[in-house]
Formats: C-alpha cells, sequence, structure tokens
C-alpha cells in the first residue's frame, strides 16, 4: 500500500500543477476574448495581437486539460465493457476488476506510446520552426512558442499512463492477493 501512496502522491503533485496551468491558461483566455470583444465592437477597434494570443492560450488549455483529464481518467469511457464482463465472468466482482484493470493497463500502454509518438514528432517540429525563424504576424514572437504546451503536455501524459499503468498493476497485486475491491 505504501509504493501506491507515494505513486499516488507524485501523480496527484503533477495534476495538481497540470490543473493550475489550465486554470491560469483558462482565465487568460476568457479575458482577452472579453477585451477584445469590447475593443471590437464597442470601441471599434479591434486588438490584432489578442486574437493569436487567445489562440496560443487555447492550444495550452486543451492540451494541459487532456492531460489533467488522463491522471483523473475523465475522458469519455464507453461502459459496455463492463456490462459484458458481468455477464462473463457470472457478476464476479474480483474477476470483473482485474479483467478491467489489465484492459486499463493495455490502454494506458497504448496512449502512452501515442503521445511518446506525438510529442517526439512535435518536438522535431518546434525545432525546425525554431532554426526557420518565423514568427507570429501580430506580435512577432517565434512560432514554435505554440508547440511548447504540446511537448510539456504530452510529456506529462506519458508519465500519467506510466503512473496508472502502475496503481493498476498494484491493484491487480492486491485483488489476486484476496485483497479489497475498492
Amino acid at each position: 500500500m505504501e509504493n501506491r501512496n507515494k505513486i499516488q502522491i507524485i501523480g496527484d503533485k503533477l495534476c495538481w500543477v497540470m490543473e493550475q496551468i489550465t486554470w491560469v491558461s483558462f482565465s487568460i483566455t476568457l479575458t482577452l476574448l472579453f477585451i477584445q470583444v469590447i475593443c471590437r465592437y464597442v470601441l471599434n477597434m479591434p486588438l490584432a495581437w489578442a486574437e493569436e494570443l487567445v489562440r496560443m492560450m487555447y492550444i495550452s488549455v486543451s492540451f494541459t486539460g487532456a492531460a489533467v483529464a488522463l491522471r483523473k481518467n475523465e475522458h469519455i469511457t464507453i461502459n459496455i465493457i463492463p456490462v459484458l464482463f458481468k455477464k462473463i465472468f457470472k457478476h464476479n466482482e474480483r474477476k470483473i476488476r482485474k479483467a478491467l484493470d489489465i484492459l486499463d493497463i493495455l490502454t494506458f500502454a497504448i496512449t502512452g506510446a501515442f503521445w511518446i509518438y506525438i510529442t517526439i514528432a512535435v518536438n522535431a517540429y518546434m525545432f525546425t520552426t525554431k532554426d526557420s525563424a518565423m514568427l507570429t504576424v501580430a506580435m512577432q514572437w517565434p512560432v514554435w512558442i505554440m508547440y511548447i504546451p504540446i511537448v510539456v503536455s504530452g510529456t506529462i501524459m506519458v508519465i500519467h499512463s506510466i503512473l496508472n499503468s502502475i496503481e493498476k498493476i498494484i491493484d491487480i497485486k492486491q485483488i489476486t492477493q484476496g485483497g479489497e475491491i475498492l
């Protein structure tokens, strides 16, 4: 149980940091959108730079939010497999839980592999844009800055996939040893 607590503490602290980044990015996005609407439609003076910054913040919110959802297992799920397992395992909760945990580990492995690939590909593209010295139109910021949240969030999602898998392995060990079904 001690290993599980350490893993949960690490994962939860990392998730807390990502939640804070998500909320700050979301707040900046909403504030900028509000200012942009007021400037455009009330003052009749649109802000070109605000649109670019909103896009960057939206990217950040999307990917950091996805990392938080992965850690908390809050992505959209399909519950047909548990229903099928109840019929297959004749309502044996230990077998159902063990089978679902094994499927979760497989899912986390696939998710982790996907995000390793995406993170490496986006990181390579980010350095390509950095080498080409491309700049945004209005703010004149380097374009590669937009890819930082994707690379960071992708790395965090790989870490969350690993931590979630370890937690499921510990669950399987507890179920196999006759431990309590949570």
